[in-house]
């Protein structure tokens, strides 16, 4: 039986960056969460989140909930692997990286996480968060016009992936990856869901970047362009949120404009 201990309910937020498997081309990443069960010694499985199909920087959707006890040591053991085909874990799968978190410390962080090193400029991040952090959710929904056409013998194959900067940090973090709209420069992708404290990170100036993608193949895409903007911008809803998409590598070209431009077709905010 447990002490009477304090106690309070988290969620886990999970993500990682710079996967690398010198093995394998593919990175197909699942996170194992390991934890010691109370008059236990040794760790034992808790969790694992959903797979990634060919990501070196996942943000795992799935949300892992955990007691803290407030007057008691918890220690999560943090293992990434390399799924096969199959999209299920197993244990013959490699382990791309482990580390050791304990909840007192991602609490202490006060929302902003904790990133560790696993493997030679691999990391992955943790944050823990209350449940009524969650609650507000943010769905957009983003469109596209006269995209560059990077197919010969069709159209573009578009995507886009969305990004928020990391506070205090070079990087990013990707928030949300679309559909491919194949043969289409002009498309309009499906609506997603977003929660807002995922979204905003607390600061409605953090900048939000957007990337637009020609896919080619399963492990290859091609460069359209990119825009940056704020939380702020975004959240101000569809009028006035047009954004040109610039391609670097070509803007030095003389009739060079832009590589088309992506939109905010719809935008709601609920409870």
């Amino acid at each position: 039986m447990l002490p009477n201990f304090k106690t309070t309910l988290l969620e886990l937020v999970i993500s990682c960056r710079s996967l690398k498997d010198e093995e394998h081309p593919t990175i197909n990443p699942v996170c194992v969460l390991q934890t010691i069960p109370f008059g236990r010694s040794e760790f034992e499985e808790y969790a694992q989140t959903e797979t990634f199909s060919n990501e070196t920087d996942p943000v795992f959707r799935e949300k892992i909930e955990i007691t803290y006890f407030f007057e008691r040591l918890q220690k999560i053991q943090v293992s990434i692997y390399n799924v096969s085909k199959r999209r299920k874990h197993s244990r013959s799968d490699k382990c791309l990286g482990s580390t050791e978190f304990t909840l007192a410390e991602l609490v202490q962080a006060s929302g902003l996480g904790k990133e560790k090193e696993i493997g030679p400029d691999s990391f992955v991040r943790l944050e823990a968060r209350h449940p009524s952090d969650m609650r507000t959710v943010i769905r957009l929904k983003f469109g596209a016009k006269d995209l560059d056409d990077h197919d010969v013998f069709s159209k573009s194959d578009p995507f886009i992936r969305i990004y928020r900067k990391l506070n205090n940090y070079k990087s990013y973090r990707k928030l949300y990856e679309s559909e491919v709209i194949m043969n289409n420069l002009n498309p309009i992708w499906n609506e997603f869901e977003i929660s807002s404290r995922d979204f905003t990170h607390g600061s409605s100036d953090n900048e939000i970047k957007i990337e637009c993608w020609d896919f080619d193949s399963a492990d290859s895409a091609d460069f359209i362009g990119e825009c940056s903007t704020t939380v702020q911008q975004l959240l101000d809803g569809p009028e006035n949120n047009d954004y040109k998409l610039i391609n670097a590598k070509y803007k030095k070209k003389r009739n060079y404009a832009d590589s088309g431009t992506v939109s905010i077709i719809n935008l709601q905010t609920y409870c």
